[in-house]
């Protein structure tokens, strides 16, 4: 928890009169029924310890993602496990792509080590820089971070360079650590997934969130992929046991055990909204970077949040992100009635004043 610090990331609608919250990436479509009645039944078991073991989260998330159970980890949230995962490794210098989650150089320095940067160029395109970026993999360079697709620029990297960056960090005995909270809300993620690659080499860990894909942000739940079972024992121990409750093991079981038209219900939103946010905001002078997940990034005046916080909707200011500035924000792709009355606020607050960084 923080006490003296203030919260780096979204969803601070605590205290404020929000009636949008545009400033989480969650599923459009909110949690499904099925996850919500495993959790209240939960309920009725809070007199009985959590499974220290999560074995039912762990079977599901084994069979859904074809890897043997043994290879699956279990956190609350998949913050918690970029946590224990650098406690486990202690890395003396980490490679983090940036600008990306600030969660990663926060657990690397926490661990006592070095987080060193590479900075994409203005477009935040990942793979036209694979090769500059496998070069910068280096000796004494224990963890490199890629967070795909990116948040907050919801760029996707592909899968040859992500291959390229594991060639790398097999070479030089690092691991590499590739962040697919999002994958499952972008639209070709079979093709860029990882997750088979961590049946080839111990040098990969996988993580997902399923915060994020099923709308449980409350609840916290999310689970690594590696085939390296010392290190994933070594993780179990930099932490209590009891770290997921009944209520979010059951939860989020019921959650993987959900058939696809879910998420293809929600992929189908996202592509419609994606195209018509872009539309329109970019019709009102506001620069919008090409995205293929469940947020987009914009660069916009550096007024933009305060003045949407009159009209009660919350979005996220991104100069806390490594590389940016206060004229970049990521706002979520919601429903249809909600991304509406988001641009007729923009649209409002365009007539009394420019919405863009420079008039246009």
């Amino acid at each position: 928890m923080l006490i003296n610090e203030k919260n780096p990331h979204g969803g601070q609608v605590y205290g404020h009169d929000i009636d949008l919250d545009f400033s989480v990436n969650i599923n459009p479509c909110g949690a499904h029924s099925f996850v919500l009645e495993a959790a209240r039944k939960a309920v009725d078991l809070s007199y009985m310890y959590p499974d220290a073991s999560c074995s039912e989260l762990r079977q599901a998330a084994a069979k859904k993602e074809g890897v043997p159970e043994k290879n699956i980890i279990c956190g609350n949230g998949g913050a918690e496990l970029i946590f224990q995962l650098t406690e486990a490794i202690k890395p003396g210098k980490a490679l983090i792509i940036e600008p990306t989650f600030c969660e990663y150089r926060q657990a690397v320095e926490a661990a006592g080590g070095v987080a060193e940067t590479f900075m994409l160029g203005k477009d935040f395109d990942f793979d036209i820089m694979a090769d500059e970026i496998s070069r910068r993999i280096e000796k004494g360079t224990d963890m490199v971070f890629v967070c795909n697709p990116n948040n907050p620029t919801g760029k996707v990297t592909g899968r040859k360079s992500i291959e390229k960056l594991l060639d790398a960090c097999t070479r030089l005995q690092a691991l590499l650590v590739v962040d697919e909270s999002f994958g499952e809300l972008t639209e070709g993620y079979d093709e860029f997934s990882a997750v088979d690659l961590t049946l080839k080499s111990k040098h990969i860990f996988v993580l997902k969130s399923l915060t994020k894909t099923y709308a449980i942000p409350g609840i916290r739940a999310g689970y690594g992929i590696c085939s390296d079972e010392r290190l994933l024992d070594n993780m179990c121990s930099k932490i209590q046991c009891w770290n997921l409750s009944v209520i979010a093991q059951k939860a989020a079981s019921a959650a993987l055990l959900l058939d696809d038209a879910y998420l293809k219900e929600t992929l189908d939103i996202l592509r419609k909204e994606r195209e018509y946010l872009t539309g329109k905001l970019m019709s009102l002078g506001i620069k919008v970077i090409e995205s293929r997940t469940n947020f987009m990034l914009i660069e916009a005046s550096k007024n933009l949040k305060s003045r949407l916080a009159k009209e009660r909707i919350l979005i996220r200011s991104c100069d806390n992100f490594t590389g940016l500035d206060s004229r970049y924000f990521r706002i979520a792709v919601k429903k249809h009635e909600e991304n509406v009355r988001l641009v007729k606020a923009l649209e409002k607050l365009k007539k009394e004043e420019s919405l863009c960084t420079e008039q246009v």
